[in-house]
Parts: C-alpha cells; sequence; structure tokens
C-alpha cells in the first residue's frame, strides 16, 4: 500500500486511557473492588496497575488508521507502553511506531521524529501536555481523561457497586475534527497538514464564544486569533469556559451550574 502523506502522534495517559496504580490504593477493600473490574470491557489489571481505555478509543485507532501513520509517544515505560498498545489495536494493524519514556530528549521533552520521518508540518500530535512537545509540530491539547478520579466513581469502588456510565464521547468529536482537516488538506488548493488544521480551528471556532477563569488574556488572544469570540463573564452566551490549570473544582461547579456548556481545565 502507498505510505500515508500524513502521521498523527497520540498520548497514552489521560489522552488515551487512565490508568490507577494500584499500589497507591490505601484501602484492601477498594483494592479488592478495583481487580473486581478487570472483568468489565475495555478495562484490564497489568502489573498492579488498573487501565481503562477511553470510550471510542479503539474505533478511534482502527479509524485513524485508514487516515494517517498512527504513532503513540507515552512518557510511560515500555512494557506499559506495549500493554496499552495492545489493548488499542489487538491485532496491531494500525499503530506502526511506539515511544515511551527511555526516547525522551535530553531536556524530557518528546520529539516527533522519534515516530515518523514526515515533516513537521505533515504531523499533528494529540496530548493532554502539549508543553511536552516543540512548537513546531502542530498540537491538540487533549481534554484530560480521568474516569478514576470521578467522585462517583470513587464511591463506587468504595461500595462495590456499579460503575457509573461512562459519558466521554470526546474521541467521536476529535475523529471528525481529523476528518475535516485531511479533507482540506488532500482537496485543492493543497494545503500542509499544519496549514488545513489551522484553517478547520477557524472555521468550527468561527460560531464559539469562550471565556476563561480568571481572566487569561494569552488564552483570549489565542482564541482570537483562531476567529473565536471572547466574553468577559460567564453568560448563556458562552459556549466554553476555560479555568485555571488544575482547578477541577471550578470545572464540577460550572458543569452543575449550567450543564450545557463546557469548562475544561487548562492542563
Amino acid at each position: 500500500p502507498k505510505p500515508k502523506a500524513h502521521c498523527l502522534i497520540l498520548d497514552v495517559d489521560h489522552t488515551l486511557v487512565h490508568s490507577v496504580d494500584m499500589g497507591d490504593i490505601e484501602h484492601q477493600t477498594e483494592y479488592g473492588n478495583l481487580c473486581a473490574f478487570d472483568k468489565m470491557p475495555h478495562t484490564e489489571l497489568w502489573n498492579n496497575h488498573c487501565i481503562r481505555l477511553r470510550p471510542f478509543a479503539q474505533r478511534f485507532i482502527a479509524k485513524a488508521g485508514e487516515m494517517f501513520q498512527i504513532a503513540i509517544f507515552s512518557k510511560g515505560k515500555e512494557g506499559y507502553v506495549a500493554k496499552v498498545r495492545s489493548m488499542l489495536d489487538p491485532d496491531d494493524q494500525y499503530i506502526t511506531r511506539v515511544a515511551c519514556v527511555e526516547d525522551l530528549d535530553a531536556n524530557g521533552k518528546k520529539d516527533f521524529r522519534k515516530v515518523t520521518d514526515l515533516k513537521a508540518h505533515n504531523v499533528i500530535v494529540l496530548d493532554d501536555r502539549i508543553d511536552w512537545w516543540p512548537d513546531e509540530v502542530r498540537r491538540i491539547q487533549a481534554l484530560r481523561y480521568d474516569y478514576f478520579a470521578a467522585a462517583e466513581v470513587k464511591k463506587a469502588i468504595e461500595l462495590a457497586t456499579a460503575l457509573p456510565r461512562d459519558s466521554d464521547h470526546y474521541l467521536p468529536c476529535v475523529m471528525r475534527f481529523l476528518q475535516a482537516v485531511l479533507e482540506k488538506a488532500s482537496t485543492p488548493p493543497r494545503r500542509t497538514l499544519r496549514s488545513a488544521c489551522d484553517a478547520t480551528f477557524c472555521q468550527v471556532l468561527a460560531d464559539v464564544t469562550i471565556c476563561t477563569w480568571p481572566r487569561n488574556e494569552r488564552e483570549e488572544s489565542c482564541a482570537q486569533g483562531y476567529g473565536a469570540r471572547v466574553d468577559d463573564h460567564i453568560t448563556s452566551n458562552v459556549h466554553l469556559v476555560v479555568v485555571a490549570r488544575g482547578d477541577v473544582a471550578s470545572v464540577e461547579q460550572i458543569k452543575q451550574a449550567a450543564p450545557g456548556m463546557l469548562a475544561v481545565s487548562n492542563d
């Protein structure tokens, strides 16, 4: 088959999976309850870790693999990354190259050249920590996946009751975005993947109003650069609220006060 002209590099933890180190579980009851989750779909125990795939992760890999070279780059150790790869791509069809903590550069950063021979302008990275990547590559900051950290999941583990439904639909949204990007890159006038990604961002954000909490002029300026509108206050006109890094409490508070509004932490 003809080599694919574009590459999608994917992070693992908090992007495609959420993993819990069982050694951090202090209460024996909770440890036993987590062990029982090994029987759940898309959740496995491995080397004292409970690993859960993000919803639609396998389907996402398969679909993306038809369009892009697929590589994963994780700060996890080689054995752990190999296990996650086998969960994401059980038949070893789509993920062509893998890098892990041993492949980080001297500054502890991720270098896309470790997993692809393509130029930077034809590479897209999906990672919840874009600060680990060089600016020359187009980076998409993934909405952080923290299934086991949710209050209702913690309670279910403590009480040994059924886990709540995982309602995360982030990956299908990313897939639709990537399809739009690839269409722009593949049809006249032909563009690099980076410029196609920028054009798609502008198209998506043209009808979006954001608010930062607390005010963050850098984030607002970036959003305006892609065509989004910015509001000084959280109002009914706002579609997206970006809160300070790690401020999970504010994210949950906004979600409860305005269920139709998307609130994310700037991690």
